[in-house]
C-alpha cells in the first residue's frame, strides 16, 4: 500500500485483493489492516466489502485477468449467484466495459428467469445500442420514377442482407436453440425462393439489348 501512496494509482480492485490476502493469510483484523497500510479502518472496511460482495469463483476470474476491475464494477450488482453466468458470457463474447454495463442494467430489469436466460443466450439484442441504417433514397434524373424507386429499393435490400449475414455468423447460429432454427430455416427458404425469383428477373433484364443513343 505505501507503493501505491508513492505516487502510482492502484486499481480499487488491487487494493481490495491484497487487504482480503492480507486478512486470509495473516490473520489480520480490519484495524491491524488499517495500522499497516496507513489508511482509516472506514477505508480499509470499504474496500473488503467490495470483496465480500463477490464470488469465489469471480475473484478467482479476477485474479487470472480473465476479467478485468471495470468488469467486475458492473458485476458486483448482480446476485452471487448470478455473477458467474453473466461473466460467462462477457468472456466469450469479449465484450468491452460499456457493453458489460448494458448487459447487467438489462439482466436486473428481466421480469422472469426465462427472460434472463434468453438474454444470456442472446446479448446481442441487448448490445445493439442503435438499430442498423440504410442508405437515404436520392433521385437519379436520368431515370424515370419506376427506375428511382427500383434502384433505391435495391440499395437498401443490399444493405439490409449486409446486416443479416453480419449478424447471422456461425457464432450467433449456434447459440439458437433447436425451435428458433426451425423457424429460421422455414423463414429463410422463403427468403431464398423470392431470391431465386429475383435472380430470374436479373437473367431476363441482361437478355434485353441496351437502348443505342445515336448523335444527331
Amino acid at each position: 500500500m505505501s507503493f501505491n501512496q508513492a505516487g502510482r494509482s492502484m486499481d480499487i480492485w488491487e487494493e481490495a485483493m491484497i487487504l482480503s490476502d492480507l486478512a486470509s493469510s495473516h490473520g489480520l483484523s480490519q484495524k491491524s489492516l488499517a495500522k499497516l497500510t496507513g489508511y482509516s479502518r472506514s477505508w480499509i472496511s470499504r474496500r473488503l466489502s467490495l470483496i465480500g460482495k463477490l464470488s469465489e469463483a469471480l475473484i478467482t476470474e479476477i485474479r487470472m485477468n480473465t476479467l478485468s476491475s471495470t468488469h467486475a464494477r458492473a458485476l458486483i450488482k448482480l446476485p452471487r449467484g448470478n455473477q458467474m453466468e453473466v461473466a460467462d458470457v462477457i468472456t466469450h463474447w469479449k465484450l468491452s466495459s460499456r457493453q458489460c454495463d448494458l448487459l447487467v442494467e438489462a439482466y436486473l430489469k428481466a421480469t422472469d428467469r426465462t427472460e434472463q436466460q434468453h438474454l444470456l443466450v442472446h446479448p446481442e439484442l441487448t448490445l445493439t445500442e442503435e438499430p442498423p441504417t440504410f442508405p437515404c433514397s436520392h433521385y437519379d434524373p436520368e431515370l424515370s420514377d419506376f427506375g428511382n424507386e427500383l434502384m433505391n429499393g435495391t440499395r437498401e435490400a443490399l444493405s439490409f442482407i449486409e446486416f443479416m449475414l453480419c449478424e447471422l455468423g456461425a457464432e450467433q447460429i449456434n447459440r439458437l436453440v433447436e425451435t428458433e432454427k426451425a423457424i429460421a430455416v422455414s423463414e429463410l427458404t422463403t427468403l431464398s425462393g423470392a431470391i431465386q425469383k429475383l435472380i430470374k428477373t436479373i437473367s431476363d433484364l441482361q437478355k434485353h439489348k441496351p437502348i443505342e443513343h445515336h448523335d444527331r
